[in-house]
């Protein structure tokens, strides 16, 4: 019996430690799984922060960028002021300042050195100096003092690391990082590796939507350089690696490979400790350029370390070895039969003892897995009640555990986000998936902070979630300055929209007591004799002008910026547009000795889809300021048009205003589209002007979403180039090299004649195209009045308006052709638009014919001659009373008081009317012409003239339908009348 069981002890012995180590082994497994999460949780946060950092910079960057695009100039105490306002190194320390490099081409090199000298650096130079096609100099940089001063000048792309970030963020349009390098204003003897942030300037109002496009529209970047060192320490504020608890290291390499020429940063030398515990690396990729960071948590104190380890190991050796001595006592027993089976009873209980306290192991080390992976937890049941949450998430919800464990994350909930966001989310981890997102709540005392939040679902053995872990950190601070910048550039934009709001206002309340100045001083000036003061008066008359002139194109330029000028698209025949505005400016070019030139590279035949008012105001202030520069040789407008790539059925525009004048130096051509802004040294006396014309052209071609550029050489002359693209073109086409004075006089023959139209100027300018031939013409208002008139009249001939209230031209033309009086009398159709397949059809079936407003006269006459009888009278191109209206029998019989009193009006005309004709007739500007008719009419309404009457509606008949052709013709014909009236008083009076 002495040695009947002795093995079976040992056995146990050896199998109780064999669990002990297990246990340990497994203990001290979870130790490391749990620190290294813990590690790797904490890499990346260090992580988040740089890289929310890197996009917090760049948002400020943009903000900066942005103040391009709010002013049409910035200047250096603009740029002071604006990066003050920032605050940048409370907000965001580690940033060295905030810069301006602006792109120099080679050819402006010299002219930009003077102009910044200038300012009042004399030193000024663009360094480094050697030859390049493209510069780009530092400019503008806050704090403008101290080391920031070495970098004035310093050409950026001169380093082809440098030079390789500004070209990504130019071609991708966003910011962009540099590789490794070392700063311009750096002359310490500790120099740190650096990287630049850059985002790119472009002209303002460019197309960017190709890289090429934006290749060429770059005026500049903004950028920030930081040292690495500076960078880090104020993102972690010394953070972890002063904690000799965590023991962490970190280096921060350039690129994807880590080596000793690409380390931007390091916390510690990686020789400090013997043995790394963990290593954890990790890649930041901003827009295109990547960071590799690179964690080690260095070996400490073994039995520290693993505390609870040794605890399980030496109570299990403990257990161990107090069973191996029980079990030989009770081998010793007189009940030795019963030791087996004892032994066997307490060997099972203590195994599943072990597995338990290894499952309860598990367990808290999955809690504690959770609970540490972020600065704060909370964790809830399915249905969304807190059963925990850390000291973390009360510090930020400044509720106590006590509050918040029982009641549901309502109890934070700050209203900000819709019931849509919280239905998302829960749906989302309901079907057992991780959300993320950000989340604003508010606190017990009522302040408001924002968390980014992942929520992770744990699920059970059917995969369904049992609880919830939200982890969560702070990003309150970033979102605050998200906002300020925003705040920033939207407070950018409303000055901007303010200050023209004003000025449109203003211009229009000084336009009203201006208009009184002007009336009250040319009264004046007809009463006053006196030499001297009749002088004085015109003066303030002239000047009165001027200034309404002024304020007419500061109101011009504030609807534009303010976004009230809509563009409204006609039909419009370009090439006779052009012809108008050459015979304009004729007259003063012939004054100065110059030539005005119309070339056509390829024939612009078509009619075209585009806002006439404003292209022909474009071209007045192109060609106007090209004679107004320009003393001997030409002025040229050259016409071009390409197929539209996009929309073949469309064109590209191209139309080039060249002169021969005096040029625009170099170091003056960023300013000429500044409002107000002209040459330093420009004779005011002798050319005038406000400068604004060309800002006005400037936002009037790119509200037509065109461009416009120049060249000029001083002495030389300039070429401004204007491109409008994809212009709808209409089926009308005109014959350019057909002349005027080869047409033949139509005469139709008597006949009755409908026009439909419910615009009395369309009206009246058809009535004085027909105005020769003995036709009766029948007016109606709309498609009903119509129909009525053409089964009473039946006419010959119906001229109907497509748009009209009541009854539109479709319907009233197809109700006409299915009534039997009716369905003969042919119809033409007069359109503003283009036609569809679909109304191709249509006119097929309903009208004889259309015309495409405006009228073009030779069509209008072409189209009539195929339904109405007449005959030609054949016109001799030499004769010069043709087309003349006065020059006929007199039409009307003058009353007894227009004989008693045409003296004195005859003499009126001679003294009054007839300087302001030679005025107008000099100037060719409309409004001018305009208000020379509107007072002659006033006039002619008083006098019983009523051939005057009847010439004074014609000239305000052209102006309001911009026919300048036939406007300047009439307004020439004026002397002519006055010597016609004189001959009628002559003849009438009693002799």
């Amino acid at each position: 019996m002495k040695n009947r069981y002795p093995w079976k002890t040992w056995l146990n012995l050896i199998i109780s430690l064999f669990i002990t180590l297990i246990a340990t082994i497994y203990v001290k497994s979870e130790i490391d799984i749990k620190n290294e999460a813990e590690f790797t949780f904490e890499c990346k946060e260090i992580a988040d922060k740089i890289e929310t950092r890197l996009h917090t910079h760049a948002l400020l960057l943009r903000s900066v960028a942005a103040l391009f695009d709010a002013s049409d100039s910035v200047s250096r105490e603009d740029w002071k002021n604006f990066i003050k306002q920032y605050n940048v190194d409370n907000r965001l320390p580690g940033i060295l300042g905030v810069g301006f490099t602006l792109k120099i081409p080679k050819d402006s090199l010299i002219d930009h050195i003077s102009k910044i000298r200038n300012e009042g650096f004399p030193e000024y130079e663009v360094w480094p100096k050697s030859d390049r096609e493209i510069y780009t100099s530092i400019i503008y940089l806050e704090p403008f003092s101290g080391r920031n001063l070495l970098a004035f000048g310093y050409d950026m792309m001169s380093d082809s690391v440098r030079r390789e970030a500004m070209e990504r963020a130019r071609d991708m349009n966003m910011a962009s990082i540099s590789g490794k390098v070392f700063l311009a204003q750096e002359n310490r003897a500790d120099i740190q590796a650096a990287h630049l942030m850059y985002v790119p300037v472009y002209h303002k109002g460019a197309e960017l939507k190709t890289i090429e496009q934006r290749r060429a529209a770059i005026l500049g970047w903004v950028y920030s350089p930081y040292l690495m060192n500076n960078l880090i320490s104020s993102i972690l504020h010394k953070w972890e690696f002063e904690k000799k608890s965590h023991r962490y290291s970190l280096h921060i390499y350039d690129g994807a490979h880590s080596s000793s020429e690409s380390l931007l940063f390091k916390s510690h030398n990686n020789g400090d400790y013997k043995k790394n515990r963990f290593t954890f690396d990790f890649s930041i990729n901003f827009n295109g350029h990547q960071w590799t960071l690179l964690f080690t948590q260095g070996k400490g104190n073994f039995l520290i370390d693993y505390l609870s380890a040794w605890g399980v190991f030496v109570g299990g050796l403990i257990i161990s070895f107090s069973l191996f001595l029980l079990s030989q006592s009770l081998i010793k027993t007189k009940d030795r039969e019963h030791l087996e089976e004892i032994v066997t009873e307490r060997t099972q209980e203590l195994i599943v003892s072990k597995q338990k306290l290894l499952q309860s192991i598990k367990d808290i080390s999955d809690y504690k897995k959770a609970l540490d992976e972020s600065s704060s937890v909370a964790i809830t049941d399915n249905k969304g009640v807190i059963k925990y949450a850390n000291d973390k998430f009360c510090k930020m919800s400044k509720f106590t555990r006590d509050e918040l464990v029982g009641n549901t994350h309502r109890i934070v909930n700050s209203g900000f986000h819709s019931k849509e966001f919280f239905t998302d989310l829960w749906s989302t981890i309901s079907k057992g998936n991780v959300w993320r997102g950000e989340i604003r709540n508010r606190a017990k005392d009522g302040s408001y902070y924002w968390l980014d939040s992942t929520i992770i679902p744990f699920l059970d053995q059917n995969d369904k979630p049992y609880q919830y872990v939200g982890v969560r950190f702070n990003i309150t601070r970033r979102k605050l300055i998200e906002a300020d910048l925003i705040k920033a550039k939207e407070a950018a934009d409303s000055a901007n929209r303010a200050k023209s709001n004003f000025l449109a206002h203003m211009s229009h309340e000084i336009r009203t007591p201006m208009n009184a100045v002007i009336g009250f001083s040319e009264l004046l000036s007809k009463s006053i004799q006196d030499k001297k003061q009749h002088s004085q008066i015109e003066s303030i008359h002239s000047s009165a002008k001027n200034l309404v002139k002024i304020i007419n194109d500061i109101l011009d330029l504030s609807k534009i910026e303010a976004g009230k000028i809509d563009l409204r698209p006609v039909p419009t025949k370009i090439y006779d547009l052009l012809i108008d505005i050459q015979k304009i400016f004729t007259h003063n070019a012939k004054e100065k000795g110059i030539q005005i030139i119309l070339e056509t590279r390829k024939k612009c035949n078509k009619t075209l889809l585009l806002d006439e008012v404003r292209f022909r105001q474009i071209m007045f202030n192109l060609i106007g300021n090209a004679v107004k520069f320009t003393d001997k040789g030409y002025v040229s407008l050259i016409i071009d048009t390409t197929e539209n790539s996009d929309n073949k059925e469309n064109i590209d525009l191209t139309i080039q205003v060249k002169d021969t004048g005096i040029g625009i130096p170099a170091n003056l051509q960023e300013d000429i589209f500044n409002p107000f802004y002209q040459q330093p040294d420009q004779n005011l006396v002798k050319y005038g002007g406000t400068g604004l014309g060309l800002p006005i052209t400037r936002k009037l071609v790119k509200k037509m979403g065109g461009t416009i550029s120049y060249k000029s050489k001083v002495g030389k002359g300039s070429t401004f180039i204007i491109s409008l693209p994809n212009i709808p073109v209409l089926e009308n086409t005109i014959d350019i090299t057909k002349k005027a004075d080869d047409t033949p006089t139509v005469l139709f023959k008597p006949a009755t004649v409908l026009i439909a139209d419910d615009n009395e100027e369309n009206r009246k300018l058809i009535i004085d195209l027909l105005d020769n031939s003995p036709l009766t013409i029948i007016e109606t208002l709309n498609g009903e009045q119509a129909v009525k008139m053409a089964k009473k009249h039946i006419p010959a001939l119906i001229l109907m308006d497509l748009r009209m209230p009541v009854m539109d031209g479709y319907e009233a033309a197809e109700i006409i052709k299915t009534n039997k009086l009716t369905k003969s009398i042919p119809i033409i159709a007069i359109t503003a638009s283009s036609k569809n397949q679909k109304e191709r059809n249509q006119f097929k079936i309903l009208f004889n014919e259309y015309l495409q407003k405006p009228l073009d006269t030779t069509q209008f006459f072409d189209k009539l001659k195929k339904h109405l009888e007449y005959e030609l009278i054949e016109n001799n191109s030499n004769h010069e009373n043709r087309d003349e209206f006065f020059i006929q029998e007199p039409r009307y019989k003058l009353s007894k008081e227009t004989i008693e009193r045409s003296p004195d009006f005859v003499n009126t005309l001679e003294l009054v009317f007839l300087p302001k004709f030679e005025q107008a007739i000099k100037n060719q500007v409309i409004n001018e012409i305009e208000e020379f008719g509107l007072d002659l009419f006033q006039f002619s309404e008083n006098s019983g003239f009523i051939i005057l009457e009847e010439y004074s509606r014609m000239i305000k008949t052209y102006a309001d339908n911009f026919d300048f052709e036939k406007l300047i013709k009439i307004l020439s014909e004026f002397p002519k009348l006055i010597e016609k009236l004189k001959v009628e008083v002559a003849n009438t009076l009693p002799q």
